[in-house]
This record gives structure tokens, C-alpha cells and sequence, in this order.
């Protein structure tokens, strides 16, 4: 099975995209957990990507992954434009 690391991160550097991968938490019974991992990173990658030249920040994901992404777009962006992702790709397979 592909994955994110081994599959659209090398296609996107490619391209001149800069990639960071996420490892979110899965702690049972606490489905906010991720989309806090997920907010932040966004959040984060905002605050800190004109350091590097980060001009826009996305989300994608594939399977649970591609779920979060969708999650962190559609509930995230209701709150905060700091802490929501400029684009959004869900692989589905």
C-alpha cells in the first residue's frame, strides 16, 4: 500500500512544494485530539512558513489521513482563517 511519505511527498517536492508529514494522536474515545494535532500543524506551518518562503499551506490525505484533512478544512476554517488550510486534496481509494 502506498503511502503519503513514499508516494506524494517525493511527487510534490518534485514540484518545488515543501512537505511536512504529520503524526497525529489516535487516544481512544477523544476524536478531538487529531483535529487539534491537524489545527495546530496548520497553524504552525502559518506562523513559521515565511521563514522559509511558505506562501500557501494545505492538507491532504489518504484513508484516516484524507478524513482529518477533510475535518481540519471543514471545522477548522468555520473558526479561525490563521489556522485554516489554504487548499485541500483527499485521496481516495
Amino acid at each position: 500500500m502506498p503511502t503519503v511519505e513514499k508516494s506524494f511527498a517525493p511527487f510534490f517536492n518534485d514540484l518545488g512544494y515543501t512537505v511536512y508529514m504529520l503524526k497525529y494522536c489516535l487516544p481512544a474515545g477523544k476524536s478531538e485530539v487529531p483535529l487539534a494535532d491537524g489545527s495546530n500543524a496548520v497553524e504552525l506551518a502559518r506562523e513559521h512558513g515565511a521563514e522559509i518562503g511558505i506562501k500557501t499551506v494545505g492538507v491532504m490525505g489518504m484513508s484516516v489521513g484524507g478524513h482529518l484533512a477533510a475535518w481540519v478544512v471543514s471545522v477548522v476554517k468555520a473558526k479561525a482563517v490563521r489556522t485554516s488550510p489554504s487548499w485541500f486534496i483527499r485521496i481516495l481509494r
